[in-house]
């Protein structure tokens, strides 16, 4: 809708109609302010007398704080847009005739003229002068105005003037061409147009000649939708620079619409962009800035209905940036920034606000925003402390509470705020601390077969609560409560949050009823604080139901499956249907090759088979593009005709058709990438009967789009798969689990470490112990019997004398400190691998010395090309030494495959079958990550390991694309490595950092992260020979 500017008040003064002034009195007030900013004037004859001589003189601005210079520029720029008639009504009417109107208007023009206040004339030939001067000045490479024309023409990019920089003549300039844009400036003035009789042909002649003109020097007036499309490119650019880690605008959109809190423009700060796009901004939400120009109205022939369209669909365009335009309640961080603009101004002994953060910590007092202010701005900055204090405004803003996906988030958001807050020395709860909340809750059988009634209490130091008390506080708008002791507690809005799903079924006052198949749930996700108490029948139905943990449910198989599942398979499939009986989510953790997905295939075969997934409630299968293709025939394969699938592939538009029809299938297949793209679009309004997110190892505390695309999607249960759950932090479990199963490992990653310890071998037993129930895990040693797997630890005795100088040039750099520990790390992995790695950076304009490691692996090749007629699968980090090794299987006349990131998954499963098909391809050359997932590769029993990872999880994925069911040969690995450097190194630190929980691999970036001082030591020794 339009927004409409709203003025004045409702008190009885600002009612009444205020007396017109007549042009003289303005006149007096303009000459007043003219010489108040032009003291070097005597009168204001010689400051007429001055301007005509072409002297320059500061003219009133309409932006600055003097309320008289305001008023006079406000006066003189509505006389040029003329919204003030020169001449008023009441003077016309006097007046006997028009000539005489216009004789009156031609003299009071001269008058503002003589006193340096431009014309409602627009002189076209002085502008275009002005113009060129600046456009000349800008772009200082052009020796006069006809060169620059000329590099216009053949397409070259200049330099235009901007109406936010310092100079005054390019802000002349540029305000001159927004003017001419927006409709303002007539480019044939009203007095050429009258010495043209007002023919309409010689003025649209003129007035095309001057656009040429423009045009000529790159200034376009003809776009309809300039200026906002470039203030939106404009402001884009600002968005992503402060905020670095989205790589484009729509990461960032995508950030906004999940919650996430970005930095906005900020007018008050140096960056002239930055400024530039928070003006614009400013503008637009006061309506001093149309959304849609005047132009642009014009050319939608003022049709309302078309403009209000226009208007919407720019409001969503910067909504979707994290840009409101409605003024009801000032963003935080704008709000903030004007907080520190004042403590600042109070406290100048402080540079800069982090200078007074740390003062603050350091317990130094500052001065801070006092009410009984005269100054404006802190007065305002007070109030709203104030506000905030007594809970009259919220921290977080009710459009963002909309944003945000449940009340834990918004108190995450309300605490991080406080904070921020607390670290200038402003603090909300006036140093009170607040009551601590127990939850108590009582269960007990219900008279219904499988029902349980249960009644939560809140108690608050010694004072108790219902659900529906703190929940009518919570609608109302409270967020914290006085207790009779005068102490103050936080309205538990996360723990109300949590049990609200549970409180569908009311039976009498303040109980609820819950199902068997529910009441597990509760009990396994409780928070901390929450105590679960049973009565003697229900606790004998608890202790049942954890007895079924050992001696789980036998389900037959469902219709349709054609395949024979192993003893281990149907106990998966047992599990996993013990996890549906119970509504749980959970992990199958099986080695790769054990057939996780054949499992979940039966599951949800009688999943269907029992009506929990079908049409209207299909499942959803996320996996990595490079595997969509794997599930889609696997599915084939063993269940021929039981589902109906759907694979979301295709464009945006393509996509969006298929999904108007899901309601026709049982399973919809989708990558994570594609999930990121639609799940707002697509998915918000179903609810699935269950989410299967496959290489689940991916998940993480919502530091990526993936994640919190996966959690924004409503389903009845959830399933991660992955073969490499061995982690080197707890936390990355308790991520997998806070996706599949909520509450389990805790409400919080904070509670979870602090209940864990990452060092304690008792803590990992008790998480061993907690997790089992949910979580399965099958080795290959433990349930097939494969042909053995032999491991050649392949030493490279030294490097070369010219590649151990580098190495030793590349390590001492670091030890001076001119280098990070990463980025030296990497550059002697990249020597090890092949010095050529190194041409662009070390090495750039140097001889290239031959590589040791290389030569190496030639050797290795040729011997087993040679003397074996196995199939080979050559891995490698460093897909750039890829290339090298292409030319030399060219010269020895080898068929050879490649699979790296950058092939397509439909081109990456040919590739695949055509190794696996074709005898006369001898070797695959793969990327060690790009081949660790989704294909399959028994053709083979050789592998090589060119160059070490920084865990053996990862290389192990990959390995075990050939050491799989299936596989009939004995397989061969062969690690290389450079005896003594880095890479030895490595292999070392892969075993001293590989601690497991129950054979969980660690994540494999976090390892190099989170290397001690004493690692990089190590990494970074002497070469040992």
């Amino acid at each position: 809708m339009f927004r409409k500017i709203m003025t004045g008040g409702n008190s009885g003064q600002d009612m009444k109609i205020k007396k017109q002034l007549t042009f003289d009195e303005h006149l007096a007030k303009l000459d007043t302010v003219l010489l108040k900013l032009n003291p070097q004037f005597s009168d204001i004859n010689a400051l007429v007398a001055a301007v005509k001589k072409g002297n320059t003189i500061k003219r009133p601005n309409s932006h600055l704080m003097d309320e008289e210079e305001k008023k006079a520029a406000s006066w003189i720029d509505r006389s040029k847009n003329c919204y003030t008639n020169i001449v008023s009504p009441k003077e016309q009417k006097e007046l006997s005739n028009a000539k005489d109107v216009e004789n009156l208007t031609n003299e009071r023009i001269k008058i503002l003229t003589e006193r340096g206040v431009i014309s409602l004339v627009s002189d076209f030939d002085k502008h275009l002068a002005e113009l060129d001067a600046v456009l000349l000045k800008l772009n200082p490479q052009f020796k006069n105005i006809n060169a620059l024309i000329a590099a216009v023409k053949k397409g070259n990019i200049i330099k235009r003037s901007s109406s936010y920089k310092s100079t005054d003549k390019e802000k002349k300039a540029a305000v001159w061409i927004e003017r001419l844009k927006g409709g303002y400036t007539s480019i044939v003035s009203p007095k050429e147009q009258k010495e043209l009789n007002n023919d309409k042909a010689a003025i649209e002649k003129l007035t095309n000649e001057r656009i040429k003109t423009l045009t000529d020097r790159g200034i376009s007036l003809e776009n309809s939708q300039l200026d906002f499309n470039e203030h939106l490119a404009e402001l884009d650019n600002v968005l992503l620079k402060l905020n670095p880690q989205f790589k484009n605008i729509n990461d960032l959109i995508a950030a906004v619409k999940k919650g996430y809190t970005i930095k906005r423009p900020n007018s008050h700060l140096i960056d002239e962009e930055e400024k530039k796009a928070a003006t614009w901004i400013h503008n637009l939400k006061g309506s001093y800035t149309s959304i849609v120009s005047p132009k642009e109205q014009k050319e939608l022939s003022n049709d309302k209905a078309a403009i209000e369209k226009l208007t919407n669909e720019r409001i969503k365009t910067l909504t979707d940036r994290g840009i409101s335009l409605e003024n009801s309640q000032l963003d935080f961080n704008e709000h903030l920034a004007e907080l520190d603009n004042v403590l600042l101004k109070l406290n100048p002994q402080f540079k800069n606000i982090n200078a007074l953060i740390a003062a603050v910590k350091k317990g130094d007092i500052i001065k801070r925003p006092n009410n009984n202010s005269t100054n404006k701005e802190e007065k305002k900055v007070a109030s709203l402390v104030s506000c905030l204090k007594k809970g009259d405004t919220s921290i977080v803003s009710p459009e963002e509470k909309k944003e945000l996906s449940n009340a834990k988030d918004v108190e995450n958001l309300t605490n991080e705020r406080i904070k921020i807050l607390a670290d200038r020395g402003i603090d909300l709860t006036d140093g009170r601390r607040f009551a601590e909340t127990t939850i108590s809750i009582d269960i007990h059988k219900s008279d219904k077969i499988n029902w349980f009634e249960f009644t939560p209490s809140y108690f608050i130091n010694g004072e108790v609560f219902t659900h529906q008390e703190l929940q009518g506080l919570l609608n109302s708008g409270q967020k914290h409560i006085y207790l009779r002791d005068g102490s103050l507690a936080r309205i538990p809005e996360a723990e109300m949050d949590y049990l609200q799903k549970y409180l569908q079924n009311p039976t009498r006052k303040d109980s609820y009823k819950i199902k068997e198949e529910n009441l597990l749930p509760l009990v396994l996700t409780a928070h901390k604080n929450i105590k679960i108490n049973f009565d003697a029948d229900s606790k004998k139905i608890i202790q049942n139901i954890t007895n079924d943990f050992k001696d789980i449910e036998k389900v037959p198989p469902p219709r349709g499956i054609q395949a024979r599942l192993s003893p281990y398979q149907l106990a998966g499939y047992h599990w996993l249907q013990f996890l549906a009986k119970y509504a749980l989510g959970g992990i199958l953790a099986d080695d790769m090759g054990l057939g996780k997905t054949l499992q979940t295939i039966v599951h949800l075969a009688r999943l269907k088979e029992d009506g929990k997934i079908g049409r209207g409630q299909p499942a959803l299968i996320l996996a990595p593009a490079n595997a969509l293709h794997n599930w889609a025939d696997e599915l084939k394969k063993f269940a021929p005709g039981v589902f109906q699938t759907l694979i979301m592939t295709g464009s945006p538009d393509e996509r969006k058709l298929k999904i108007q029809d899901i309601a026709r299938y049982d399973l919809v297949l989708t990558s994570y990438g594609t999930l990121v793209s639609d799940h707002q679009h697509h998915y918000s309004d179903i609810t699935f009967g269950i989410v299967i997110a496959d290489e689940a190892q991916n998940i993480n505390k919502d530091k990526n789009l993936a994640t919190r695309a996966l959690k924004s999607v409503n389903s009845r249960r959830r399933l991660a798969l992955t073969g490499t759950p061995i982690l080197n932090y707890h936390s990355e479990l308790w991520s997998i689990f806070d996706w599949a199963q909520p509450g389990f490992l805790y409400n919080s990653l904070a509670e979870f470490k602090e209940a864990y310890a990452e060092d304690s071998a008792a803590d990992r037993e008790l998480l061993r112990q907690k997790t089992a129930p949910l979580i399965l895990r099958r080795t290959k040693e433990q349930t097939l019997n494969l042909p053995f797997k032999t491991s050649v630890e392949t030493n490279i005795p030294k490097l070369s004398r010219a590649e151990e100088a580098i190495y030793l040039h590349i390590r001492d750099a670091y030890q001076t400190g001119n280098k990070n520990h990463l980025e030296t790390l990497n550059t002697l992995r990249y020597l090890c691998s092949h010095p050529y790695m190194l041409r662009d950076s070390v090495l750039q304009g140097q001889n290239i010395p031959a590589s040791t490691k290389f030569n190496y692996s030639k050797k290795l090749l040729k011997e087993l090309l040679a003397n074996t007629p196995d199939k080979i699968v050559f891995f490698a980090q460093f897909s750039s030494i890829f290339p090298l090794l292409e030319d030399f299987l060219k010269t020895q006349k080898v068929k050879f495959l490649t699979i790296t990131g950058a092939t397509k998954s439909q081109q990456r499963q040919e590739l695949v079958r055509q190794f696996n098909n074709e005898p006369d391809i001898r070797i695959m050359l793969g990327g060690l990550k790009a081949c660790n997932a989704g294909i399959n590769l028994q053709s083979a029993n050789r592998v090589i390991i060119y160059d070490p990872w920084w865990n053996t999880g990862i290389e192990n994925q990959a390995i075990d694309r050939l050491h799989r069911r299936g596989q009939e040969k004995e397989v061969f690995v062969y690690r290389l490595y450079i005896k003594g450097s880095v890479e030895e190194r490595m292999l070392e630190l892969q075993q001293r950092k590989n601690q497991s929980i129950n054979g969980i691999i660690a994540s494999d970036s976090d390892i190099a992260k989170s290397l001690t001082k004493k690692d990089i030591e190590f990494l970074l020794g002497d070469l040992d020979h």
